[in-house]
């Protein structure tokens, strides 16, 4: 009990969800603000047991004597840490206010451990006036460096100067605005040089969306961010406005804990993070690793969403196996169309896809039996084995026989 505990708050931080202080920056009065703790409660180094009852963020405006405080509830965990949070609701502070806050995290085995630092680096101590003298800090900005729009659960946020946008919504346990996805200002390739859309110059409201007028290197690129279903955020560049455009890219933060499904038929594996992924249609024989003839340009996540790029097009996206902290998806053509399909749950997120993309029928029932495939038949004869020895097969594994089934014939055979 005569050491602190090993536990963090690091604003820029990817963890838990994308951030460790929900948004960074572009804080306005109106602004609620997640704040998150983590700590390490098992494995080799300096593990311990993180108490929820007394763990709090102590906040104040600069100058203001006294400290006010919130209680920190468990979030979550990942790997060998805990998270908790809380949450500085919006309309406590002023435009131009500096805020400043420091937590206190208890445990039953270590001391009680305080927290402070700046938004790159968090330092712990056990004395709370050391925390009080060196507390995190951000300012409250006037509210026209940031735009923001409700659709039911969800909310959008546009940042004026960076270009960046993320979309809010509830987690699995139902908490508002938990789950932030964070995008940053796409990119665009024109004359060999990539540039970025930023900063926004405008945003106004359109019907059920905004209008987001970018500076791309003194020129005027027009983008709609709509929600053209429930759960479904939209974001269309709508004019170029003589910007001869190559290319297209949207980059997201992701953790290592993020995982990816989907793309169509994949061979070479399930969870596609880690990896590039080629969408574009192709027949390989045999041994086909990661080419596929049924492509397509959407994933699920495991943070409860999906990606969908609006394009029949190839594309390339990169499930971070270029940079650890984001994935991008390239689109190689000057148009730029693309939906975030929420959940949380991801059976939710499904369901929201196939509303708009279409749902198949169902098959009939010897669809749904053993099916025989092979790339390549080399003959009738073995053909003819194969179906022969189908339901002795299912014998002598003690499986009772199917009441359909299917061979599925190449097309290197054409007669058996």
């Amino acid at each position: 009990m005569n050491r602190i505990g090993n536990t963090w708050h690091i604003p820029t931080s990817v963890e838990p969800r994308n951030t460790m202080r929900d948004p960074v920056a572009g804080i306005s009065a109106a602004t609620a603000v997640f704040i998150f703790s983590g700590s390490q409660f098992q494995g080799p180094g300096e593990p311990g047991n993180q108490l929820e009852t007394g763990s709090a963020v102590f906040f104040r405006r600069r100058g203001d004597a006294l400290w006010s405080s919130l209680p920190m509830k468990f979030d979550g965990d990942q790997g060998n840490n805990k998270y908790y949070a809380a949450l500085l609701p919006p309309n406590t502070f002023a435009t131009g206010d500096v805020v400043e806050y420091y937590l206190r995290i208890p445990f039953s085995d270590h001391l009680t451990t305080f927290v402070h630092g700046s938004d790159t680096n968090s330092l712990a101590t056990p004395l709370e006036t050391a925390a009080q003298a060196d507390p995190f800090s951000f300012t409250v900005q006037a509210s026209g460096t940031l735009v923001s729009l409700d659709s039911a659960d969800l909310q959008v946020r546009a940042f004026l100067d960076s270009g960046e946008l993320t979309l809010a919504g509830p987690d699995l346990q139902g908490s508002p605005h938990a789950n932030v996805i964070t995008f940053f200002a796409p990119t665009v390739r024109v004359a060999g040089t990539t540039l970025p859309l930023a900063p926004i110059r405008d945003a106004k409201k359109v019907p059920n969306g905004l209008e987001l007028t970018y500076d791309l290197a003194g020129a005027t690129v027009v983008a709609q961010l709509t929600f053209p279903g429930e759960g479904v955020m939209q974001y269309e560049i709508v004019g170029w406005n003589g910007v001869v455009a190559e290319q297209t890219i949207v980059t997201v933060r992701s953790h290592a804990s993020e995982h990816f499904f989907g793309f169509g038929e994949k061979f070479d594996s399930l969870d596609q993070a880690g990896k590039v992924v080629r969408t574009v249609t192709m027949d390989d024989p045999g041994i086909k690793r990661d080419h596929s003839y049924k492509a397509a340009p959407w994933f699920l996540s495991t943070r409860g969403y999906g990606f969908h790029l609006d394009s029949s097009a190839e594309s390339l996206f990169d499930l971070r196996a270029s940079h650890a902290d984001s994935y991008s998806v390239t689109n190689p053509f000057p148009t730029l169309r693309f939906r975030v399909v929420y959940g949380p749950n991801l059976s939710d997120v499904l369901t929201r896809f196939t509303a708009y993309s279409g749902r198949p029928f169902l098959p009939p029932p010897w669809v749904f039996g053993p099916w025989i495939s092979s790339d390549i038949w080399r003959s009738g004869g073995e053909v003819r084995y194969a179906v022969s020895n189908f339901a002795g097969n299912f014998k002598g594994r003690g499986i009772p026989p199917p009441p359909s089934s299917s061979i599925r014939l190449g097309r290197s055979l054409t007669t058996i």
